[in-house]
């Protein structure tokens, strides 16, 4: 498998840009939020910040994935600039192979254990499959319903904004920034 460079893609199949009109079949959705993209530095400095984060990343996922054979399309990585918050994100297709989605899941994780300062999300096309995996482990209140912008990765544990917090949907920006300061919580 190779890794993707694709630089300033266009964010119409970015799941959480709420821009896209239909989700392509069996494909996998994450983003990367470094915690400095919530701070008030210029745009340049943050693609900056960015582009040395988004070749940090690649260089440590590349030995893990150099041999991984992948079923539809390899992993990738893009920078969004153009987003309110400055992020990475990607997809994959994975089809009926479903190891290429938990593949791309332990790399998220990888990720956040090797980058503490970074808060992720991933969905599929049919949501929150974390939720779903964890269905008998979760607080009752979640329900697909109430879960946007509530469940992360973050530093190698699945994080779930409690409903006290905010009782109803967190703003993307409000919910990054509860992880930065509360991570207890």
């Amino acid at each position: 498998g190779s890794l993707k460079m694709a630089e300033n893609c266009q964010d119409t199949d970015d799941p959480f840009s709420g821009k896209h009109t239909r989700l392509p079949d069996d494909t996998v959705f994450y983003a990367i939020y470094p915690d400095f993209s919530l701070s008030a530095v210029s745009s340049a400095v943050a693609e900056q910040q960015l582009q040395s984060l988004h070749l940090q990343i690649l260089s440590t996922l590349s030995p893990l994935i150099s041999d991984y054979i992948w079923q539809h399309e390899p992993f990738s990585l893009s920078i969004s600039s153009s987003d309110s918050i400055p992020h990475l994100h990607g997809k994959v297709k994975f089809g009926d192979n479903l190891d290429d989605e938990w593949f791309i899941v332990f790399l998220l994780f990888e990720v956040s254990r090797t980058f503490p300062s970074l808060s992720i999300r991933v969905s599929d096309t049919d949501g929150e499959f974390l939720l779903i995996e964890a269905a008998f482990h979760l607080p009752r209140w979640l329900n697909p319903e109430n879960s946007t912008n509530r469940v992360f990765i973050r530093q190698n544990e699945v994080h779930i904004i409690p409903r006290k917090q905010f009782s109803s949907t967190p703003t993307l920006k409000d919910a990054l920034k509860f992880l930065i300061e509360h991570p207890d919580i």
